[in-house]
């Protein structure tokens, strides 16, 4: 956002006919289309971290303050691109996750030159996946994970529907959604993230919780906690040895732990093949030992086959018995990409060249989990949904002008890990070192806080705080 202070300066010198009748959108405070008086013009100083400069005289027109000191705040202008051309687009962003938070904070500019803007997700709020492990264990409150979303894209006069994308109609730039309305588009993106695995059975018995939504969390955290309040054993069976079965498991004995009910907590983790698989010997070392310490039972070289009405059932015909079960076997990419016929990665996702945008669909365009860069997997993290927001969003704005020079993205190679180990500690992992500490649970933390606080536009901050 730009300050922008206003001055008025009469300068009899000007010449009267360049202003006279001169009339527009002007403050509350002079009447609408008061004509400017003879010889009266302004200057406006535009303050901002990048600049400071004086624009040239303008005539008394357009939304700004006739004031002896007054002052407004406006959107930064368009970079590189003219709104005008925009006007009367429809853009239609599909989920409202990391990569299309940058695109939101400029919503109000984008409306404001003209374009009609569409969001849609499947809840009113969007929640921050780094921190679901703290949101289980009661580190973070539910309020504290998640972006106000609807609010924030009401605020800046968009649209928001509770819906999903069922069916793309890429070659009538139309999207059918799961209500079955149809929603036109001029320029579509899609941030709609990654769905975890399933396992069969899912309804045999045992309660069953995917670590994704992150909603699913939290009603984990609230049935477990029930479970404890009532002197009832908790037997759960964690499925998935990555980094997101390690810290449900971690995060699940701290919360026993906070509720004084330890001994009634009964916590296996059918890893597959190793814990942490794709991580350091170290990391794996460090991780299986903090489990252990903490009694939960480690199955490392068996897999999870169906859930049953037992427990679950490994590939070594097993059956881990438990009332509750967490499904933190991986994600894959969303159907509905495959479902419309669009090109699509090896896993799915829709495929995207290094701007981001659908090689056949250049008016298609995506980040994080649901995309392929050049058709390739790359490791679902945060951190390149995060690197493609600005990117993503600077790209979104060129295919509607259709015009201008199109940003490149490059998947970053080496990027940190914090594993969230539930007890105040985590584990750092980067460049194949691994260490243990609670000062990387601190900076996670601090991390995990700042990306929350740093991606709520700033127009929207107070109005929308829960």
């Amino acid at each position: 956002m730009e300050l922008v202070l206003g001055l008025r300066i009469l300068r009899d010198s000007v010449p009267q006919d360049a202003l006279q009748g001169t009339t527009g959108p002007l403050p509350s405070f002079w009447s609408p289309g008061e004509p400017c008086s003879p010889g009266r013009r302004r200057h406006f100083f535009n303050l901002s971290p990048e600049n400071l400069s004086i624009t040239p005289p303008w005539p008394c027109a357009g939304r700004l303050f006739d004031y002896n000191a007054g002052w407004m705040i406006r959107p930064k202008p368009f970079s590189g691109v003219s709104p005008m051309p925009m006007r009367g687009k429809r853009l239609v962003l599909l989920g409202a996750g990391h990569a299309h938070l940058p695109i939101l904070a400029r919503l109000p500019k984008l409306i404001e030159a003209g374009v009609q803007v569409t969001v849609v997700g499947p809840a009113p709020f969007h929640y921050y996946s780094g921190m679901a492990p703290g949101l289980l264990s009661g580190r973070y409150a539910l309020k504290e994970t998640r972006f106000p979303m609807r609010c924030i894209v009401e605020l800046a006069g968009g649209e928001f529907l509770e819906d999903t994308v069922t069916i793309i109609r890429a070659t009538r730039r139309e999207l059918v959604l799961a209500s079955g309305a149809t929603l036109p588009y001029d320029v579509a993106s899609f941030n709609i993230g990654s769905e975890i695995v399933s396992l069969p059975g899912m309804d045999a018995g045992p309660a069953v919780f995917k670590v994704k939504p992150i909603q699913n969390v939290n009603r984990l955290h609230d049935m477990v906690v029930r479970m404890f309040a009532e002197q009832e054993t908790v037997r759960v069976v964690v499925v998935g040895g990555g980094p997101a079965g390690v810290e449900m498991s971690g995060n699940l004995v701290t919360l026993a732990q906070r509720n004084e009910a330890s001994k009634l907590l009964d916590l296996t983790l059918i890893a597959g093949s190793k814990v942490l698989h794709n991580a350091p010997a170290a990391a794996r070392r460090i991780a299986a030992n903090a489990l252990h310490a903490h009694g939960v039972a480690i199955m490392e070289g068996e897999r999870a086959e169906e859930v049953t009405a037992e427990g679950v059932r490994t590939d070594s015909d097993r059956v881990h018995p438990a009332n509750i079960v967490v499904l933190a076997l991986g994600t894959s990419a969303p159907s509905v990409f495959k479902d419309s016929g669009l090109p699509v990665g090896s896993d799915g996702g829709l495929e995207v060249d290094d701007h981001l945008r659908c090689p056949d669909f250049p008016e298609l365009l995506g980040g994080g989990d649901c995309v392929c860069p050049g058709g390739e997997v790359i490791p679902r993290v945060g951190v390149h949904a995060v690197r493609e927001g600005p990117l993503l969003a600077d790209n979104i704005e060129t295919t509607l002008v259709d015009s201008g020079a199109l940003k490149t993205f490059t998947p970053q190679q080496r990027f940190m890990l914090l594993y969230n180990l539930g007890d105040g500690s985590a584990v750092f992992n980067k460049w194949g070192v691994a260490l243990r500490s609670r000062l990387f649970m601190l900076l996670k933390d601090y991390i995990d806080r700042g990306f929350m606080r740093s991606a709520m536009p700033g127009w929207a901050a107070a109005a929308c705080a829960e």
